[in-house]
């Protein structure tokens, strides 16, 4: 007894949802034409506007990987060229200290 009350009253629970879902659902049947018509016309319209969002965004994109691109480009070059000043500063110091010791032995 107790068992079919539990299914008794899970089969109504299900059915109350079911139709308080069906509820939900738009019933494109009984809407009007032109309330038909309305809504394609509004998804269309999302559908273009979402379209040149995903296009501008792609554009960003692309500016982006550019600068990125540009900024490591710039970012090697400037290592590069404190290696060459670092290079060039251990060259001058070992000319100072040649010339020093040039002198040294001149005298």
């Amino acid at each position: 007894m107790k068992r079919n009350i539990l299914i008794l009253l899970s089969v109504l629970t299900f059915t109350g949802t079911a139709l308080a879902q069906d509820d939900k659902v738009v019933n494109y049947r009984t809407m009007a034409r032109e309330q038909l018509d309305l809504r394609v016309q509004n998804l269309q319209d999302e559908l273009r506007e979402a379209t040149s969002q995903s296009k501008k965004a792609k554009e960003i994109y692309k500016d982006a990987q550019k600068s990125f691109q540009q900024a490591k480009k710039a970012y090697q070059e400037a290592k590069t060229l404190e290696k060459q000043k670092k290079q060039a500063l251990k060259e001058a110091q070992k000319a100072i200290k040649y010339r020093a010791k040039l002198k040294a032995l001149g005298n």
